[in-house]
């Protein structure tokens, strides 16, 4: 699998888990079996709001074509 396509799948998993802690965390926190409380929802928004930055980063990361970034991280110098 090509680091790009790793970097975009990554992209779409963490984008969503973004959305639903954001923008729905009443209905996301029982499926790990939290209560709807008042600082679990905000704890929640906080890691959703984490989950879409670092969804940017990956969608601006997989574009990278400088051969020397991925040399770098295949490990191969």
């Amino acid at each position: 699998m090509k680091l790009s396509h790793l970097l975009l799948l990554s992209t779409v998993f963490t984008s969503l888990f973004g959305i639903g802690l954001m923008f729905v965390p009443d209905q996301v926190l029982p499926f790990y079996g939290l209560g709807p409380g008042r600082a679990g929802v905000l704890v929640s928004r906080l890691l959703g709001a984490a989950c879409l930055g670092a969804a940017v980063l990956n969608w601006a990361a997989a574009s990278v074509t400088d051969t020397t970034a991925h040399l770098t991280t295949t490990g191969r110098h």
